[in-house]
């Protein structure tokens, strides 16, 4: 890649591979994204496809295993995605995180919530101090 040019990869990408290699599940990284497996497999093929190299060996069926590669961006993508934060958090001031953030914090924590009608219903159970602003509840 050239200096100064942007990467070909995303945020949401590396977040996708380092829940894939944590949980070990292409299936399992995907119900904690709300998303189907096979959006998320297409996520990881362009984001192996970006970097040039295998990740991950996938398994038909009995999950999958990083490959060295894989395992040596595991840290680096997460402390990418510690430093977004970081400067997501830092850009609004005293500001709360979005919407989307504390939405995602919580289907971290709630690995069961496969379906975008569980989505829903973490939205509405949200404190209206965490929505972000400007946000119109429609009820």
């Amino acid at each position: 890649m050239e200096a100064g040019a942007p990467p070909q990869f995303t945020l949401r990408q590396l977040a996708y591979f380092v829940a894939a290699a944590e949980t070990g599940s292409t299936t399992q990284a995907a119900a904690q994204f709300v998303m189907t497996q096979s959006a998320m497999s297409a996520a990881l093929y362009d984001l192996e496809r970006a970097v040039g190299t295998q990740l991950l060996v996938r398994y038909r069926g009995r999950g999958l295993e990083l490959t060295a590669s894989g395992r040596a961006l595991v840290p680096r993508a997460r402390e990418l995605l510690r430093a977004a934060d970081d400067l997501q958090g830092a850009g609004g001031g005293a500001r709360r995180r979005t919407h989307r953030s504390t939405v995602h914090r919580m289907l971290r924590r709630h690995e069961s919530f496969a379906s975008s009608a569980a989505a829903g219903r973490i939205v509405a159970t949200l404190p209206r101090t965490s929505r972000r602003p400007g946000f119109r509840d429609p009820g």
